[in-house]
């Protein structure tokens, strides 16, 4: 009998997303969108991105989020997420406040 045995390596791997598009929850293309935005304009480099990655992770302090914020709505046509960006917030959650913003935007 073999037992089932979580390989941390392998765990790593499997969040880890070659190409941003095809990232988990990114139907939408908001996490496309963010990938995009962090390497066009924060020079991140696309190896580092994750869904799991904080903007911790990426160097980016509360100013650079606002900056963030101002290009991500820019792109998208919305507003309204630069109070709710942190430093601690991962790639995933982001792109679920994207998408809130866009589902918020398109019933006004």
């Amino acid at each position: 009998m073999s037992e089932l045995v979580s390989d941390p390596v392998s765990d790593v791997a499997a969040d880890r997303v070659s190409d941003p598009t095809s990232a988990p929850g990114s139907d939408s293309g908001a996490y496309a969108e963010i990938c995009a935005v962090l390497t066009e304009t924060f020079g991140v480099e696309p190896d580092a991105l994750r869904p799991s990655t904080t903007f911790q992770e990426l160097d980016l302090d509360s100013l650079a989020l606002l900056e963030f914020a101002l290009v991500m709505g820019e792109r998208l046509g919305v507003s309204g997420g630069d109070a709710d960006l942190r430093p601690a917030m991962t790639l995933r959650e982001a792109s679920a406040l994207v998408e809130s913003l866009r589902s918020h935007s398109d019933h006004r």
